[in-house]
């Protein structure tokens, strides 16, 4: 495929931190906030990665696994 055909998806934050939740709590995990949820949950605590103002950078599915990858080693 070619590099300039692939979809791109909104990031407005990205950062690597501990899991505070869930069966992997207490263990590394890259997070990565998109731009764009359509859900408003009354609850949710980002409301603001969805403002029209919100600065986000387009990455590609690639890129996003290559972020990860560089954080994590991977092991059997």
């Amino acid at each position: 495929m070619n590099m300039n055909n692939q979809i791109k998806y909104p990031v407005v934050e990205q950062f690597v931190s501990i899991n505070g939740e869930g069966t992997k709590a207490g263990e590394l995990a890259v997070f990565i906030r998109f731009k764009g949820c359509n859900l408003n949950c009354s609850y949710c605590d980002t409301q603001w990665a969805n403002r029209q103002d919100t600065t986000a950078v387009e990455k590609t599915a690639a890129e996003l696994v290559g972020l990860i990858l560089l954080n994590f080693i991977i092991t059997d």
